[in-house]
């Protein structure tokens, strides 16, 4: 995961939402003003976070109806990983920020295969900007994949209001599949990953870990899932135009046989031809966002045959056809995709 065009946003989300509340940006970025093309690192984000939460002596940055203490985050990590597994820390979560502030609620649902991890804002109002709700959508995705050291893949991903920047910023991070203007702030993932073990001690907890991950704005520590290192390989293929090879051909590239590959993407919940076609999807929505690309040199990317099949294709996916999919995907159409 890499986000440096969410890393910007939600810098400069912050600095809107901190000069709403009486602060001066020139304080806050210390007189910076960025390049032409230049943007917020993920170190410069963090360093906006501290200043923003201790000017106002308020993590949520007078964003929620209730102020949450300097230093509750860490705190909390350090209670979560106590936990046994991920569904009893996102429990655990939930009761700590209902026991520190009211301002903001966190639930986890989880029944059968699914799970669905909810934020809300007791008042949405005082986010104007949605620097909140957005930062917390990413800020516990984090962790969760920091607690059990393994990534974890986002069925669906849900915000309550207007998409605020590019969509492919928002997929570089939460994936493909994040819907806008809808009733809750939530992320939908296969519940087989909250009985992952928290692998995480105190030990671990050295110094600030938000700073650390947002510094680094990935994990490095975390173990990717076979089905996401499978399907960048695939990807890699198709962007090099080259022939997918057989599953029994890439088990070997990963120096297993294809029975072992079988068995682990089965214990991952999918298949190989569920990953061609995922791939296949990703690189034909991401290749949709580069203008740089012609119609044409997508569908040869995704092994289309003809054009044709690539507006099909895209049709079944999104309702819309390439040329409209790129029009609202840009952002210099902000306002066309917010209304």
């Amino acid at each position: 995961m890499t986000g440096h065009g969410m890393t910007h946003h939600f810098a400069e989300l912050l600095l809107e939402s901190a000069a709403r509340r009486g602060l001066d940006r020139r304080m806050l970025t210390q007189g910076r003003v960025l390049a032409t093309g230049e943007r917020w690192s993920g170190q410069d984000f963090f360093t906006l976070l501290h200043r923003v939460g201790e000017s106002l002596q308020d993590e949520f940055f007078g964003l929620a109806s209730q102020p949450c203490p300097m230093g509750t985050s860490q705190l909390g990590i350090e209670l979560l990983v106590l936990s046994e597994d991920l569904a009893d820390a996102l429990e655990r979560s939930s009761r700590f920020y209902a026991l520190v502030s009211q301002g903001l609620r966190l639930r986890l649902i989880h029944g059968g295969e699914t799970a669905i991890f909810e934020i809300s804002l007791a008042d949405p109002s005082r986010d104007e900007c949605h620097f909140l709700v957005e930062w917390h959508m990413l800020r516990w995705y984090m962790l969760c994949q920091w607690l059990i050291g393994e990534e974890i893949a986002l069925e669906r991903v849900d915000f309550p209001h207007p998409m605020q920047t590019a969509l492919a910023d928002y997929a570089e991070v939460f994936g493909h599949n994040c819907r806008f203007s809808q009733a809750g702030a939530r992320f939908v993932f296969s519940g087989h990953y909250l009985g992952r073990k928290v692998i995480r001690r105190l030990s671990n907890v050295r110094g600030d870990w938000t700073q650390r991950r947002v510094a680094e704005f990935t994990a490095p520590d975390v173990h990717r899932a076979w089905k996401e290192l499978l399907k960048a390989a695939l990807r890699a293929r198709m962007a090099r135009m080259t022939p997918i090879p057989t599953m029994e051909e890439l088990a070997e590239e990963f120096g297993v046989c294809g029975q072992t590959l079988r068995r682990r993407l089965k214990a991952e919940r999918t298949s190989y031809r569920k990953l061609k076609a995922e791939a296949r999807r990703e690189m034909v929505l991401e290749g949709i966002r580069n203008e740089e690309l012609t119609l044409g040199q997508i569908s040869l990317m995704a092994g289309f045959a003809e054009t044709n099949g690539l507006v099909r294709a895209m049709k079944s996916w999104t309702g819309l056809t390439p040329s409209q999919y790129r029009k609202r995907a840009m952002p210099r159409h902000e306002e066309e995709v917010l209304h």
